[in-house]
């Protein structure tokens, strides 16, 4: 049972961190014609790199909860920009384009 214990904090420390990565890919990607974006994702990657110590380490449920926010806090701030006339950007653009016929 520790065994498991340790494999499943291991593999959320390793998805956490390929998350990290593939937002500061991203980040990469989106600072030529988006400033925001880039901004964004680069926040985004290094709190998730971040976040791979609390979990290696076992830092315990208080870490864990702030590291739950903050993922909800990030997945509002993208549904907001999304939407038309926002705040943040000024202008939306939609999660899912339609191309009806």
């Amino acid at each position: 049972m520790v065994a498991q214990m340790k494999a499943l904090y291991y593999a959320a420390a390793a998805t956490t961190a390929i998350a990290g990565i593939l937002h500061l890919i991203q980040a990469s990607d989106s600072l030529g014609f988006n400033l925001n974006f880039g901004i964004f994702f680069i926040v985004a990657g290094i709190a998730q790199l971040f976040w791979v110590v609390p979990m290696i380490r076992r830092w315990g449920m208080p870490w864990y909860y702030v590291g739950i926010g903050g993922t909800i806090v990030l997945i509002i701030l993208f549904v907001i920009t999304r939407m038309p006339d926002n705040p943040i950007t000024g202008r939306g653009v939609p999660l899912v384009q339609w191309h009806l016929p």
